[in-house]
């Protein structure tokens, strides 16, 4: 019955790690429109992970695992043509990329659900532009067949640490433009994060 199944995964300990790949994409052999990724460093590590899937006449539901997955300076070259392009070369420049090389330091997620209703995310993405951290923790309503309403989060927080100039400029102007207002802690800013994903409360946004 595809409406109804149970699928379980364990693996006691995995790690996973390439260096040094490189991937050129070119589009109907056009060297002018050549995207390159560059990948230094990516780690997956594995502890005592287990999955357990159960759909039952609604959405499919995560009862308990754990992972944790780490990417380390990863590179994107943009292509000469896109970089023509007036409104995506100010972007670039607001960002600080220069040449069209997008730098990413590091990208980290780490999960847990346990007790078949909790669970924690920690989320990292570090760039030369802009720093982002979560976590996040939730409580899962098994009996709830509504996967957004069945998940609450409840002392989750995101902090947003805008690098660079054009980045900050981006943030102020969305705020003037939306009337609207981030709390800060310097100048990374800080959000609280509670309630089900359907209609959470954002504190920290006035």
């Amino acid at each position: 019955d595809p409406d109804n199944y149970n699928i379980d995964f364990f693996q006691k300990r995995g790690n996973f790690r390439i260096n040094n790949i490189t991937i050129n994409a070119v589009p109907n052999d056009d060297l002018f429109a050549q995207t390159i990724f560059r990948l230094h460093d990516i780690k997956m590590e594995i502890n005592d992970f287990f999955l357990s899937f159960i759909k039952s006449n609604g959405d499919p539901k995560i009862q308990n695992g754990r992972g944790d997955f780490l990417l380390r300076n990863f590179e994107i070259k943009l292509p000469p043509d896109l970089l023509i392009d007036e409104t995506m070369k100010s972007i670039m420049q607001d960002l600080g990329v220069r040449n069209g090389l997008i730098r990413i330091r590091e990208l980290g997620l780490n999960f847990h659900f346990y007790d078949d209703e909790f669970g924690t995310i920690n989320f990292s993405f570090i760039s030369p532009f802009l720093k982002i951290s979560s976590s996040v923790q939730m409580s899962i309503d098994k009996n709830n067949n509504d996967l957004l309403n069945s998940v609450q989060l409840f002392d989750t927080k995101l902090r947003i640490s805008p690098i660079s100039y054009g980045v900050r400029d981006y943030i102020r102007q969305w705020e003037i433009d939306n009337n609207k207002t981030f709390r800060r802690e310097g100048p990374v800013i800080v959000l609280e994060i509670s309630g089900s994903l359907s209609n959470p409360t954002i504190i920290g946004l006035d």
